[in-house]
């Protein structure tokens, strides 16, 4: 008998593990950067007295109005600030402020640092924190400190409380002639028929001095006298100006006519003089009063979000060409038109009267026209300024 034949076994067949399939992630949209518009609308400054009325020395803290142009509040924690910039060289600033800032509305802030004030006229930029086009220009003057006089008795005291010269506006070269007013601080008149004198040094140069040595008509207790330098070293009595900052140092009675004086030690005094100096400016600005600044809705702001690139002018081709960027969101909304505002201001010899308030769409003013970009004119994958997000256009004329 046959063993039964038996059918192989077969191992199952076990079907493969598919790795999961994994979803590509879905394509997100970065969400427009939020850009909030701001401006300076005054602009005021103080010394530690809290005085405008500055003198060489003081520590000046200068204080900008804030205006929120955007059509959105600044929510608090969000930094903005401005800063102000002296002379275009020396910057002070406050970009810190995060108290938050509702649309429409203002609020002070005071730089964190100061600026040490020289003698002279000056003038300040103040712009609002980011790109901002909108600024305050101001002009101011800085006065000379006067000397402390204290007043003593038992005899006459000679004192020098200012010194001067001959020019407004001080560059290298020019000859200046100095003055020292001279007082009697004491309680007992000085008689006449004594010179009363005095020496002038700069930098401490005692080698090369100019000098007065011609009054001798007397001086009151309490009286003051100006006296200008009538000769010097070499028979010169001006001092040649060099740049840089000088010390210009007046010692009265250097030669001890007077010598009964009641102090020898207070008979000399001295200024700081930078070379070159733009001297006092002619009707200067005053600080605004920064709580009774009305803000007018409707006046026209400059915003960051639009510029001018940059343009050019041919003669010989007869036209012009401006280059200008947009970005696409102002205030937070979509920019959906823009383009160039021209203004004729002067013809010939004619001139025409255009402000900022004229320069808009729809504006009256005959001497101005508002014309919109079209398709031709944006310039597609160039860049023509610093924005990587901005939108730019070309206008030739």
């Amino acid at each position: 008998t046959e063993a039964p034949t038996q059918a192989p076994t077969v191992a199952p067949t076990q079907k493969p593990t598919e790795a999961p399939t994994t979803k590509a992630p879905e394509p997100t949209t970065k969400a427009p950067e939020v850009k909030y518009e701001l401006s300076v609308q005054g602009l005021a400054w103080e010394n530690a007295s809290g005085s405008s009325d500055l003198k060489e020395g003081d520590a000046v803290k200068f204080t900008a109005l804030l205006y929120n142009n955007t059509g959105d509040d600044i929510p608090a924690g969000q930094a903005i600030g401005f800063k102000a910039v002296i002379d275009g060289s020396t910057t002070v600033k406050n970009e810190a402020y995060t108290g938050g800032l509702k649309a429409g509305e203002t609020v002070k802030v005071t730089a964190t640092t100061t600026w040490t004030a020289g003698y002279g006229g000056h003038t300040v930029v103040a712009t609002a924190t980011g790109d901002s086009q909108s600024s305050v220009t101001k002009k101011f003057n800085v006065g000379r400190k006067s000397a402390n006089v204290t007043r003593v008795t038992g005899g006459y005291d000679l004192v020098v409380t200012d010194i001067e010269y001959d020019k407004n506006t001080v560059n290298a070269g020019d000859h200046l002639v100095f003055t020292a007013t001279v007082m009697n601080a004491g309680d007992t008149d000085i008689p006449a028929g004594t010179v009363i004198g005095y020496q002038l040094q700069v930098d401490g140069n005692t080698s090369d001095i100019r000098w007065c040595d011609t009054y001798s008509s007397g001086l009151k207790a309490g009286a003051s006298i100006k006296l200008t330098c009538n000769s010097g070293s070499n028979g010169i009595n001006y001092w040649s100006a060099t740049n840089g900052t000088h010390t210009i140092t007046a010692w009265v009675d250097d030669v001890n006519r007077l010598p009964n004086e009641v102090n020898e030690n207070n008979n000399s005094t001295g200024i700081t003089l930078v070379v070159p100096s733009a001297g006092l400016i002619e009707n200067p600005d005053t600080p605004d009063d920064l709580d009774n600044i009305v803000i007018d809705p409707g006046k026209v702001t400059i915003s960051s979000s639009v510029k001018i690139e940059g343009y050019q002018i041919s003669t010989t081709l007869g036209g012009s060409r401006v280059v200008g960027s947009v970005e696409p969101t102002i205030n937070n909304k979509a920019v959906k038109n823009w383009g160039f505002i021209y203004a004729v201001t002067k013809a010939g010899n004619a001139t025409f009267d255009v402000s900022d308030d004229d320069m808009v769409v729809g504006t009256t003013s005959k001497y101005v026209t508002a014309l919109e970009s079209t398709p031709i004119g944006t310039a597609e994958n160039v860049k023509f300024g610093s924005s990587d997000t901005a939108t730019y256009f070309v206008r030739t004329t």
